[in-house]
């Protein structure tokens, strides 16, 4: 896929439990190429990673798309070295103002745009520009299938859709997995027989396909539609799975493990898009307490979530309601429930920054964390900082002050 070469030097960003990582290993050492492994840290701040492609000649990168956002708006700061050649982003949706920002700025390296399933060995789809990108005000498209995998594009009957109409997209070919491991019942309603659907005789009698009867095609829940030049774009899901950072994720999993806590009386877990383009979720909770125990059990709930659930997964704001709004016919009325924005941060007054240093570094937290107030107290995760925004947080930190922090020092002492 990448045309990878004996002399290429590719970085492992991905965590090795993540399947991506997969993708940055074999690939290369097929190929006699030489894999250079991340440093063990819980993230890798810009000027990080700008060092170890330096130190190592690294020449191909593939990263998480929110990764990547945050590059490109500092690209003034850290330059792509002069050794990278080619550059992967997925995971996530690419905004086009960033892709064309790339190009203006990097024009002699190439970003091309994967999507893909671990149920379908990670990448099916590339989307490779070859120009200029014009999509300033749209997601970049996920592109055209690589070698031996098929991309359809189905509706609720299970036939093709036309040009510009959203259906569900559905993978095959020769990198389709043959299941889950000990799960029959999944399996068999996301692995299909291609014998099942209305078109596979067609694609048999015209040579696309060799038997139908010894194909699947894997129902992957994302939403499709096919561009006019024949590139696909992505829609979201059709389910209540989301993508945060990379990983999939069932919001019933998250509800399941908070509504265990004892005090809960009910909660509910919806993702919320950020002006960044980041994917953040916020956990609502009932709960019959006295007001005074409301800010302690906030914090009691992140750590409980801790305990239980992997790091992108636990919310990054817990809000406190009376009750679910309902709408008129007695279901959860999801707009009228509180952006983390528009809710009072703070059930005590506030305490303010106390000197210069303080005031200034507020102003960094309210800009990244989109807050209208900052409490010297305040946790800079509970308010929902999270890898990507400590490391925008580093940048910002360098930048006013002239002051190199740990990263390892920001997690252990989060509070302003």
């Amino acid at each position: 896929l990448c045309q990878l070469l004996p002399d290429d030097n590719v970085l492992q960003f991905a965590d090795i439990s993540f399947d991506v990582s997969n993708e940055e290993i074999f690939p290369t050492l097929c190929s006699g190429g030489n894999v250079v492994i991340r440093p063990p840290a819980p993230v890798m701040i810009l000027a990080d990673l700008i060092t170890l492609i330096r130190e190592f000649s690294i020449t191909v990168l593939n990263l998480p798309t929110s990764y990547w956002h945050e590059w490109v708006t500092y690209l003034e700061y850290y330059p792509v070295p002069d050794t990278v050649r080619l550059l992967l982003v997925g995971s996530e949706a690419m905004l086009g103002k960033h892709l064309t920002t790339w190009q203006e700025k990097v024009p002699h390296v190439p970003v091309w745009h994967a999507y893909g399933v671990a149920e379908a060995t990670i990448t099916s789809t590339i989307y490779q520009p070859s120009a200029l990108s014009n999509t300033l005000d749209h997601n970049v498209p996920i592109g055209r299938p690589v070698t031996n995998t098929y991309a359809y594009i189905l509706d609720q009957d299970r036939y093709p859709v036309p040009v510009g109409m959203v259906g569900e997209l559905y993978l095959g070919g020769a990198a389709l997995g043959h299941g889950y491991l000990n799960l029959p019942g999944i399996t068999q309603k996301r692995f299909l027989p291609l014998e099942i659907f209305p078109f596979a005789t067609f694609l048999q009698n015209h040579g696309l396909v060799s038997n139908i009867k010894d194909e699947k095609l894997y129902r992957t829940g994302d939403l499709a539609s096919y561009l006019p030049d024949g590139n696909i774009e992505f829609h979201g899901r059709e389910d209540d799975q989301v993508n945060i950072r990379g990983h999939r994720v069932e919001l019933n999993h998250i509800i399941n493990a908070l509504i265990e806590h004892p005090a809960v009386q009910d909660v509910l877990v919806l993702p919320h898009e950020h002006k960044n383009g980041s994917t953040y979720l916020i956990a609502y909770f009932v709960v019959e307490d006295d007001q005074e125990r409301i800010k302690a059990l906030k914090t009691e709930l992140y750590i409980y979530a801790q305990q239980r659930l992997p790091a992108y997964m636990i919310p990054h704001s817990f809000i406190y309601l009376n009750s679910f709004p309902l709408t008129i016919n007695s279901k959860v009325d999801l707009k009228a429930l509180p952006l983390p924005e528009t809710m009072t941060t703070h059930e005590r007054a506030v305490i303010p920054p106390q000197n210069d240093t303080e005031r200034k570094l507020a102003e960094i937290w309210m800009r990244l964390l989109s807050c209208e107030t900052i409490d010297r107290e305040d946790d800079f995760f509970s308010l929902g900082g999270d890898s990507l925004l400590v490391a925008r947080l580093i940048h910002e930190i360098v930048q006013l002050f002239g002051v190199r922090l740990d990263i390892h020092t920001l997690l252990k002492n989060p509070v302003l």
